[in-house]
Protein backbone atom coordinates (compact mmCIF):
# COMPACT_ATOMS: atom_id res chain seq x y z
CA UNK A 1 0.00 0.00 0.00
CA UNK A 2 2.55 2.93 0.89
CA UNK A 3 6.27 2.70 1.08
CA UNK A 4 8.02 5.56 2.36
CA UNK A 5 5.21 7.33 2.78
CA UNK A 6 4.87 7.19 -0.95
CA UNK A 7 1.22 7.44 -2.18
CA UNK A 8 1.60 4.41 -4.56
CA UNK A 9 -0.15 4.07 -8.52
CA UNK A 10 -1.20 0.65 -7.78
CA UNK A 11 -2.57 2.13 -4.21
CA UNK A 12 -4.83 4.74 -5.97
CA UNK A 13 -6.05 2.15 -8.70
CA UNK A 14 -7.19 -0.51 -6.32
CA UNK A 15 -9.15 2.34 -4.32
CA UNK A 16 -10.54 3.81 -7.69
CA UNK A 17 -11.80 0.31 -8.76
CA UNK A 18 -13.13 -0.14 -4.87
CA UNK A 19 -14.98 3.25 -5.02
CA UNK A 20 -16.75 2.20 -8.86
CA UNK A 21 -18.01 -0.78 -7.33
CA UNK A 22 -19.03 0.60 -3.83
CA UNK A 23 -22.08 2.57 -4.77
CA UNK A 24 -25.64 0.65 -4.94
CA UNK A 25 -26.88 -1.78 -7.50
CA UNK A 26 -27.48 0.93 -10.90
CA UNK A 27 -26.76 3.94 -8.72
CA UNK A 28 -23.86 4.97 -10.54
CA UNK A 29 -25.55 4.26 -13.73
CA UNK A 30 -27.85 6.62 -12.95
CA UNK A 31 -26.19 9.10 -12.01
CA UNK A 32 -23.81 8.74 -15.21
CA UNK A 33 -26.17 8.74 -17.96
CA UNK A 34 -27.45 12.13 -17.05
CA UNK A 35 -24.12 14.35 -16.42
CA UNK A 36 -20.74 13.78 -15.12
CA UNK A 37 -20.17 11.37 -12.34
CA UNK A 38 -16.57 13.27 -11.29
CA UNK A 39 -17.49 13.92 -7.67
CA UNK A 40 -19.38 11.70 -6.81
CA UNK A 41 -16.48 9.11 -7.65
CA UNK A 42 -13.85 11.66 -6.39
CA UNK A 43 -15.61 12.14 -3.02
CA UNK A 44 -16.19 7.89 -2.85
CA UNK A 45 -12.27 7.46 -3.17
CA UNK A 46 -11.65 10.16 -0.65
CA UNK A 47 -13.80 8.65 2.00
CA UNK A 48 -12.32 5.03 0.99
CA UNK A 49 -8.88 6.12 1.59
CA UNK A 50 -9.24 8.54 4.75
CA UNK A 51 -10.99 5.14 6.10
CA UNK A 52 -7.76 3.00 4.87
CA UNK A 53 -4.82 5.76 6.74
CA UNK A 54 -6.55 8.66 8.05
CA UNK A 55 -5.08 7.64 11.42
CA UNK A 56 -1.44 8.98 9.64
CA UNK A 57 -2.24 11.15 6.68
CA UNK A 58 -5.33 14.06 6.09
CA UNK A 59 -7.16 13.39 2.92
CA UNK A 60 -8.38 16.56 1.33
CA UNK A 61 -10.98 17.10 -0.60
CA UNK A 62 -10.60 20.61 -2.78
CA UNK A 63 -7.45 21.64 -1.39
CA UNK A 64 -6.01 24.82 -1.36
CA UNK A 65 -2.39 24.93 -0.38
CA UNK A 66 -2.72 28.55 1.26
CA UNK A 67 -6.19 27.90 2.58
CA UNK A 68 -7.62 31.03 0.67
CA UNK A 69 -6.41 30.14 -2.95
CA UNK A 70 -8.51 30.20 -5.82
CA UNK A 71 -6.04 27.63 -6.70
CA UNK A 72 -7.49 23.90 -5.32
CA UNK A 73 -6.44 20.49 -6.06
CA UNK A 74 -9.67 17.68 -6.38
CA UNK A 75 -7.79 15.33 -3.96
CA UNK A 76 -4.38 16.02 -1.76
CA UNK A 77 -2.85 13.34 1.08
CA UNK A 78 -0.48 15.14 3.00
CA UNK A 79 0.58 14.46 6.78
CA UNK A 80 0.59 16.86 9.51
CA UNK A 81 2.92 17.91 11.84
CA UNK A 82 2.61 16.86 15.59
CA UNK A 83 0.43 19.44 17.33
CA UNK A 84 -1.56 19.25 13.70
CA UNK A 85 -1.29 22.55 12.96
CA UNK A 86 1.04 22.47 9.97
CA UNK A 87 1.64 20.35 6.75
CA UNK A 88 4.64 18.56 7.25
CA UNK A 89 4.85 16.69 3.76
CA UNK A 90 2.30 16.21 0.65
CA UNK A 91 2.69 12.84 -0.21
CA UNK A 92 0.20 13.21 -3.41
CA UNK A 93 -2.10 15.53 -5.52
CA UNK A 94 -4.65 14.35 -7.52
CA UNK A 95 -6.63 16.11 -10.53
CA UNK A 96 -10.02 14.66 -11.52
CA UNK A 97 -11.96 15.00 -14.78
CA UNK A 98 -14.98 13.32 -15.88
CA UNK A 99 -15.84 12.21 -20.10
CA UNK A 100 -19.56 11.08 -20.21
CA UNK A 101 -18.91 9.40 -23.89
CA UNK A 102 -16.66 7.93 -24.99
CA UNK A 103 -14.53 9.47 -28.10
CA UNK A 104 -11.57 11.40 -29.28
CA UNK A 105 -11.71 15.12 -27.96
CA UNK A 106 -9.57 17.96 -27.23
CA UNK A 107 -10.89 19.32 -24.36
CA UNK A 108 -9.31 16.96 -21.48
CA UNK A 109 -6.34 16.81 -23.32
CA UNK A 110 -6.16 20.91 -22.57
CA UNK A 111 -7.34 20.07 -19.00
CA UNK A 112 -4.67 17.53 -18.55
CA UNK A 113 -1.37 20.13 -19.15
CA UNK A 114 -3.38 22.83 -17.34
CA UNK A 115 -3.99 19.98 -14.49
CA UNK A 116 -0.37 19.80 -14.58
CA UNK A 117 0.92 23.22 -14.92
CA UNK A 118 -1.21 24.49 -11.54
CA UNK A 119 0.43 21.35 -9.35
CA UNK A 120 3.76 21.89 -10.69
CA UNK A 121 3.39 25.81 -9.57
CA UNK A 122 2.30 24.82 -6.69
CA UNK A 123 4.91 22.62 -5.53
CA UNK A 124 7.73 24.37 -7.01
CA UNK A 125 6.52 27.56 -4.27
CA UNK A 126 6.92 25.40 -1.72
CA UNK A 127 9.87 22.56 -1.97
CA UNK A 128 10.53 21.75 1.16
CA UNK A 129 6.68 20.44 1.83
CA UNK A 130 6.42 19.03 -1.82
CA UNK A 131 10.00 17.63 -2.07
CA UNK A 132 8.53 13.64 -2.70
CA UNK A 133 5.31 14.79 -4.08
CA UNK A 134 3.86 12.62 -6.43
CA UNK A 135 1.26 14.26 -9.32
CA UNK A 136 -1.44 12.01 -10.63
CA UNK A 137 -4.21 12.72 -13.01
CA UNK A 138 -7.26 10.74 -13.24
CA UNK A 139 -9.73 10.50 -16.52
CA UNK A 140 -13.18 8.84 -15.63
CA UNK A 141 -14.37 7.79 -18.78
CA UNK A 142 -17.78 6.57 -18.96
CA UNK A 143 -18.73 3.96 -21.70
CA UNK A 144 -22.78 3.45 -22.63
CA UNK A 145 -23.77 -0.30 -23.50
CA UNK A 146 -24.96 0.45 -27.21
CA UNK A 147 -26.22 3.45 -29.42
CA UNK A 148 -29.37 5.34 -28.66
CA UNK A 149 -32.18 4.30 -30.72
CA UNK A 150 -35.79 5.36 -31.25
CA UNK A 151 -35.12 8.65 -29.22
CA UNK A 152 -36.12 6.73 -25.84
CA UNK A 153 -35.49 8.85 -23.05
CA UNK A 154 -33.89 11.49 -24.88
CA UNK A 155 -34.35 13.99 -22.12
CA UNK A 156 -33.06 12.12 -19.69
CA UNK A 157 -29.42 11.18 -21.36
CA UNK A 158 -27.87 13.66 -20.89
CA UNK A 159 -24.84 13.53 -23.08
CA UNK A 160 -26.74 11.41 -26.72
CA UNK A 161 -26.86 14.91 -28.03
CA UNK A 162 -23.26 14.62 -28.35
CA UNK A 163 -22.36 11.18 -29.85
CA UNK A 164 -21.22 10.91 -33.31
CA UNK A 165 -19.49 8.48 -35.42
CA UNK A 166 -16.35 8.23 -33.52
CA UNK A 167 -18.57 7.13 -30.37
CA UNK A 168 -17.72 4.21 -28.82
CA UNK A 169 -20.07 1.55 -27.46
CA UNK A 170 -19.67 -1.38 -25.29
CA UNK A 171 -21.64 -3.37 -27.73
CA UNK A 172 -19.28 -2.85 -30.44
CA UNK A 173 -16.27 -4.56 -28.91
CA UNK A 174 -15.68 -8.24 -28.66
CA UNK A 175 -13.77 -7.88 -25.41
CA UNK A 176 -12.76 -5.52 -22.86
CA UNK A 177 -9.52 -5.90 -24.09
CA UNK A 178 -10.31 -4.90 -27.68
CA UNK A 179 -12.30 -1.81 -26.26
CA UNK A 180 -9.03 -1.10 -24.05
CA UNK A 181 -7.16 -1.26 -27.01
CA UNK A 182 -9.12 1.27 -28.88
CA UNK A 183 -9.28 3.79 -26.21
CA UNK A 184 -5.76 3.79 -25.60
CA UNK A 185 -4.64 4.10 -29.49
CA UNK A 186 -7.29 6.07 -30.62
CA UNK A 187 -9.34 8.36 -27.51
CA UNK A 188 -6.23 8.58 -25.92
CA UNK A 189 -2.79 8.71 -27.66
CA UNK A 190 -2.01 12.12 -27.55
CA UNK A 191 -0.85 10.79 -23.53
CA UNK A 192 1.47 8.97 -24.95
CA UNK A 193 3.58 11.56 -26.57
CA UNK A 194 6.55 13.04 -24.93
CA UNK A 195 5.02 16.38 -25.54
CA UNK A 196 1.49 17.15 -25.23
CA UNK A 197 0.18 20.42 -26.21
CA UNK A 198 -2.82 22.07 -23.94
CA UNK A 199 -4.74 25.09 -24.91
CA UNK A 200 -6.15 27.61 -22.44
CA UNK A 201 -5.80 31.06 -21.63
CA UNK A 202 -5.92 32.18 -25.19
CA UNK A 203 -2.10 30.26 -25.60
CA UNK A 204 -0.84 26.62 -26.90
CA UNK A 205 0.98 25.54 -23.79
CA UNK A 206 3.46 22.76 -24.56
CA UNK A 207 4.08 20.11 -21.14
CA UNK A 208 7.34 18.44 -21.57
CA UNK A 209 7.94 15.36 -20.04
CA UNK A 210 11.11 13.42 -18.96
CA UNK A 211 9.79 10.02 -20.11
CA UNK A 212 6.57 9.14 -21.91
CA UNK A 213 3.39 7.54 -19.79
CA UNK A 214 3.08 4.00 -20.47
CA UNK A 215 -0.55 3.03 -20.42
CA UNK A 216 -1.51 0.06 -19.07
CA UNK A 217 -4.67 -1.96 -20.67
CA UNK A 218 -7.44 0.00 -18.71
CA UNK A 219 -10.08 -2.38 -16.40
CA UNK A 220 -14.10 -1.77 -17.92
CA UNK A 221 -15.80 -1.56 -14.99
CA UNK A 222 -19.59 -2.56 -15.08
CA UNK A 223 -21.80 0.04 -12.82
CA UNK A 224 -25.35 -0.79 -13.94
CA UNK A 225 -27.91 -0.02 -15.77
CA UNK A 226 -30.15 2.67 -16.06
CA UNK A 227 -33.05 3.95 -18.48
CA UNK A 228 -32.23 0.12 -20.23
CA UNK A 229 -28.91 1.72 -20.52
CA UNK A 230 -25.85 -0.47 -19.41
CA UNK A 231 -23.17 1.87 -18.39
CA UNK A 232 -19.32 1.11 -17.61
CA UNK A 233 -16.08 3.29 -16.46
CA UNK A 234 -13.27 3.28 -17.35
CA UNK A 235 -10.02 5.00 -15.55
CA UNK A 236 -7.39 6.33 -17.00
CA UNK A 237 -4.43 6.60 -14.29
CA UNK A 238 -1.67 9.12 -15.62
CA UNK A 239 1.08 9.62 -13.01
CA UNK A 240 3.28 9.56 -10.86
CA UNK A 241 4.52 12.21 -11.92
CA UNK A 242 6.92 14.56 -10.45
CA UNK A 243 7.58 18.10 -11.17
CA UNK A 244 11.08 17.83 -11.39
CA UNK A 245 9.91 15.93 -14.95
CA UNK A 246 7.73 18.28 -16.25
CA UNK A 247 8.31 21.58 -18.59
CA UNK A 248 6.27 23.66 -19.66
CA UNK A 249 6.58 26.21 -22.32
CA UNK A 250 3.78 28.79 -23.53
CA UNK A 251 3.64 29.57 -27.37
CA UNK A 252 2.63 33.21 -27.23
Amino acid sequence: MLHDKIFTREYLSSTIEKAINGFEADELAYLSVQCKNELQIRDKIAWLIHKDIGNKYVIRREFAPDNTSKQRIDLAVFELNESKTEIKEVVALIEFKAHSIARPEKWYVDEFVHDIEKMKQIVEKDKKTYKNTDLYFVLLETIQGHKPNDGKYKHTLGFNIYVNEKTKFYSNYDSDDDLSDNLIKEDFVEFTKQEIIGHYKKNDHVLKLAKKFSIPKLSIIPIGEAFGYKEYVAPLILGPIKSSDITIETNE
